[in-house]
């Protein structure tokens, strides 16, 4: 069926290709020419040709949208809507048989008693058109009124009760019923694509949020001068291990003057390990966030593996329990049977006996 529909909508496409690098060439052609029959450039037959080729595109898009439609089966979310709409189509159909004919009986109700006075109801095809005014909120109660006051009313305010808020509450009932049952059907399958798509979001979202408050602290430390305010802790690890290495700096320096030369060695390897120590830990960070992201993985998926064996072992134990009543039944008609073999091999003897 999917192939059938991704070649329909490529023979639409190309025949709609085909037809428009046609139509621009009709028109170079007619627009080239200087011998005109009547002195003027007829392009009726162009503009139909236009207008054809819109009435093809606007098909083809309905035909996309078809194919959507049957891609969305490849994820249970994305497939409620295609999944209510099958659930809920035997409903549908008969609710359609139903509203079709009390909008039929109006229609024509509403053609007989206004056709002739009010230009909305003139013909059948504009009475279907006001009606469905109607059902959206949109139509001129007071014309009604002055032509006839007993059966304009009489006749609106029926159509709104029976139509609009009885027929319309069912058609929502039933849409509502399906999608409810389409949504539990959803909920208790695996999407991997919805979980590759909270992933990706995810890590986005995650990347948008570091990057922000890495700017953030930049734009703040620039208006206010100091380093002392950052919007992570990676941003204040790194401070500290600055401001460590300033410190440590300014002691070898010191001891440097002062030929301390072994003193200054040491703050100056302690705030080498200090930097690298900074780097390390930002590292484990994000490697920590990368292992239990995966950890969250495998554990959705093994409690998916759980529940799907939690239900086969409840269908088994309901297989079990029926075949053990199916022997219990047969066990009660086997000795039911031998009680009364061993009833009648009792009484048989004792019968001949009397007699």
């Amino acid at each position: 069926m999917l192939a059938v529909l991704l070649a329909r909508q490529l023979a639409v496409s190309v025949l709609c290709e085909l037809r428009r690098i046609k139509l621009q060439i009709d028109m170079e052609n007619a627009l080239s020419r200087d011998d005109y029959e009547h002195d003027y450039c007829d392009l009726f037959k162009l503009a139909t040709e236009a207008y054809n080729i819109q009435s093809l595109l606007s098909v083809n898009m309905l035909m996309l949208l078809a194919t959507m439609f049957k891609f969305f089966h490849l994820s249970p979310k994305l497939g409620v809507l295609t999944s209510t709409v099958s659930r809920a189509s035997i409903e549908l159909l008969w609710f359609m048989l139903l509203f079709f004919n009390v909008f039929i009986a109006y229609t024509v109700a509403f053609y007989m008693a206004f056709g002739s006075t009010v230009n909305e109801f003139a013909t059948v095809e504009k009475t279907v058109y006001t009606l469905i005014t109607v059902l959206l909120g949109t139509v001129d109660f007071d014309n009604l009124f002055e032509e006839n006051a007993f059966l304009g009313p009489l006749l609106f305010w029926s159509f709104v009760v029976l139509v609009f808020m009885v027929l319309m509450s069912c058609f929502v009932a039933i849409i509502m019923e399906a999608y409810g049952e389409a949504k539990d059907h959803a909920s208790k399958q695996h999407d991997p694509l919805a979980d590759l798509v909270h992933a990706i979001v995810m890590d986005n979202w995650n990347a948008f949020v570091k990057t922000t408050n890495f700017v953030l602290g930049i734009v703040w430390n620039g208006l206010t001068g100091t380093r002392n305010v950052q919007l992570s802790s990676v941003s204040r690890l790194n401070v500290r291990v600055v401001k460590t290495q300033t410190v440590l700096d300014m002691m070898h320096e010191t001891a440097h003057d002062t030929g301390l030369e072994f003193i200054g060695k040491t703050a100056q390897n302690i705030a080498h390990e200090a930097a690298g120590r900074g780097a390390h830990s930002a590292y484990l960070r994000r490697a920590a966030w990368r292992e239990l992201r995966d950890r969250e993985v495998a554990s959705n998926q093994l409690m998916n593996r759980i529940k799907a064996a939690r239900e086969r072992q409840v269908a088994l134990l309901r297989e079990v329990e029926g075949k053990q009543a199916q022997q219990l039944r047969q066990l009660d008609e086997i000795s039911t049977e031998l009680w009364n073999a061993w009833q009648m091999a009792v009484l048989e003897p004792a019968g001949g006996g009397a007699s």
